[in-house]
């Protein structure tokens, strides 16, 4: 069983605004949300299917920017939902130059 962290259990996030996108013949609704202070290391990334019958999630946590992520995939995503997160995760994480 998965136990989430503080600021995802309360809901209390900063989040980019989310947008619509279609994929293998489906609509969905993506987002990005992380800790307060603390974005670089403690992010969520997440999927509501349009029709709002499913959703699905990856959570990536650290320590500090030393350290790599830990990620935890929430929902049992599909590889098409999991290409999805992971790219959302890198939209929002750009390499350093």
């Amino acid at each position: 069983m998965q136990r989430f962290p503080d600021w995802v259990s309360r809901g209390q996030a900063i989040s980019t605004p989310v947008t619509r996108v279609a994929t293998g013949g489906h609509t969905y609704l993506l987002g990005h949300l992380c800790k307060p202070h603390d974005c670089g290391n403690n992010q969520l990334d997440i999927v509501f299917a349009a029709e709002g019958h499913a959703a699905w999630g990856l959570l990536h946590t650290r320590p500090d920017d030393r350290h790599p992520f830990l990620q935890s995939w929430l929902g049992n995503p599909d590889e098409e939902i999991q290409a999805l997160l992971l790219r959302n995760h890198a939209a929002h994480n750009p390499p350093d130059p």
